[in-house]
């Protein structure tokens, strides 16, 4: 007999020590809050995709030793042959097909989510485990599990933040150290878009664990070290705005799109505006008939900046006197104030925006 619970909703649920039988079923499961499958022993194959984890869920494993303990705990007022069936039935697991309360089998969890805490710690992972585009909006615990390079991350989120929650901040240090335990399992199984995302979640993290310290630093150290105590989180603020201009204009190096439309952006739309106010008075000087024409000029210098280092070789000295010396035959072509600096500006921006292209593209294709 199979179990199935597809579809099921669930709320503070436990199946704690519990076994099923092979093919069991939680297709499409929704858990609503905390569930319990602490020792449970799982058959041939286990099905929990697409389920929803709402609150905390804990697939920790037990030895034998461990089980044992743990049904003569929770066995008080059992009668005497309930209890002496259930203190054998790990014998059974053992054995059966080398399941156990301690290891999984064959078993999916492809595109399930879980919003909150997921412990899978003191498992042995015996076959394949799927959690392709499984979504975990808390980091999972997999402290002592074994066999992990099993498990196929391919698609995995792993993040500290709920789902739509814009700022993604924590002062709790165990989510960093959970972060670079997760690492390693990625590392090991070779999933480098998993080990980069890890690794990036991990340094988001940080920027608020590591702020707290210098914050607390700053308050319990008194004035002696408080230039120093200042420095540390000026410069650890400074770290978290470049983290941010980092994020928005290149998603972390991950996005080629991302810095390459912030490229036309500022190129097509920006600048030429810029520019365009700054030379607003030359413009009227050149007369309504080359207004136009001036429009088009405008444009050709800012695409010009735009292209580091070889762009700006093709703004020939004509353009440059149709600019400055608009309407005049002879004339000594001197850009307005502070027209200089925001091509210095442009020229820069333009130099970071294409190094994240091309960073996006080597992390792409990289090979590790």
């Amino acid at each position: 007999m199979h179990t199935h619970f597809s579809d099921a909703v669930f709320s503070y649920v436990t199946f704690s020590h519990a076994t099923f039988e092979d093919n069991a079923a939680f297709t499409g499961a929704v858990f609503a809050d905390e569930a319990d499958f602490t020792g449970v022993s799982f058959g041939s194959f286990t099905n929990f995709e697409n389920t929803l984890f709402k609150g905390q869920v804990g697939f920790i494993g037990r030895t034998m030793e461990q089980w044992t303990s743990d049904v003569e705990a929770f066995s008080y007022g059992m009668d005497e042959e309930a209890f002496i069936a259930l203190k054998q039935r790990p014998e059974e697991c053992w054995t059966r097909l080398s399941s156990g309360p301690d290891r999984f089998l064959s078993l999916s969890f492809a595109n399930a989510r879980f919003y909150d805490e997921a412990d899978f710690s003191g498992r042995s992972f015996e076959e394949a485990a799927d959690f392709t585009n499984v979504r975990f909006y808390h980091p999972p615990n997999f402290d002592a599990a074994t066999n992990a390079s099993r498990i196929d991350f391919t698609g995995a989120h792993i993040g500290f933040a709920p789902p739509g929650e814009l700022l993604h901040w924590t002062e709790d240090s165990i989510i960093p150290l959970r972060m670079r335990a997760l690492r390693k399992m990625a590392e090991e199984t070779k999933n480098h878009d998993l080990e980069r995302d890890l690794y990036i979640e991990e340094r988001k993290a940080e920027r608020g664990v590591y702020l707290r310290q210098r914050w607390d630093n700053l308050k319990k150290e008194g004035w002696k070290n408080w230039p120093r105590n200042f420095l540390r989180l000026a410069i650890h603020g400074f770290w978290i705005f470049i983290m941010f201009l980092y994020w928005a204009l290149a998603d972390y190096g991950r996005n080629v799109v991302v810095p390459f439309m912030w490229w036309l952006v500022f190129t097509f739309l920006i600048f030429p505006q810029l520019y365009a106010a700054l030379l607003d008075r030359l413009k009227h000087e050149a007369g309504l008939a080359n207004a136009e024409k001036y429009n088009h000029a405008i444009r050709m210098l800012a695409f010009g900046n735009a292209v580091p280092f070889v762009g700006p070789l093709t703004i020939d000295a004509d353009l440059k006197h149709f600019l400055f010396c608009p309407g005049f035959g002879h004339c000594l072509p001197i850009p307005p104030e502070g027209f200089q600096f925001w091509v210095v500006v442009q020229n820069v921006v333009s130099i970071v925006l294409v190094f994240f292209i091309g960073l996006a593209l080597r992390n792409y294709f990289r090979i590790k």
